[in-house]
């Protein structure tokens, strides 16, 4: 406290004595403020960055992801995993096992839809042999993303 008063103190006899040296003193104080703003938004831009490359990279996993999901999945469960109703019915089962988006479906780990994926269930085809590894993680990362 004693040194912000000694320092106040100063600028004010500085302001008296010298009016050209208080205005370069007021300058500096404002490019000092200026950098620090700086710094600031340095970080600010740093950290929209590493946003947007992680979405980025999320987005290559999960177009992978859909590309798959489009291939060999939207016939049956629909482009939003809502299901078809006119398959369906056709199929004799409930629209609610075909719809991926339903809260059911995404109780699921990913355990569980990686094996139904893999191993297929009732009329779905198995997967496995067809896709690789990956591509069955990719498939059921994109379809946590159907929630509704």
């Amino acid at each position: 406290m004693e040194l912000a008063l000694l320092s106040i103190k100063k600028l004010i006899y500085v302001k008296i004595v010298s009016e050209k040296w208080a205005n370069s003193f007021a300058i500096v104080f404002s490019l000092q403020v200026k950098i620090k703003n700086r710094e600031e938004n340095c970080m600010k831009i740093v950290t929209l960055l590493f946003v947007s490359v992680f979405f980025v990279f999320s987005g290559v996993v999960y177009g992978a992801g859909a590309d798959l999901y489009k291939g060999k999945c939207a016939s049956c469960h629909g482009k939003a995993g809502e299901g078809s109703a006119a398959l369906a019915k056709m199929l004799k089962v409930d629209n609610a096992k075909l719809a991926l988006n339903s809260a059911t479906t995404q109780k699921l780990s990913n355990a569980e839809l990686l094996k139904v994926t893999s191993d297929g269930r009732g009329k779905m085809p198995a997967y496995k042999g067809k896709l690789k590894d990956d591509e069955l993680k990719q498939l059921v990362d994109f379809i946590r993303t159907l929630k509704k």
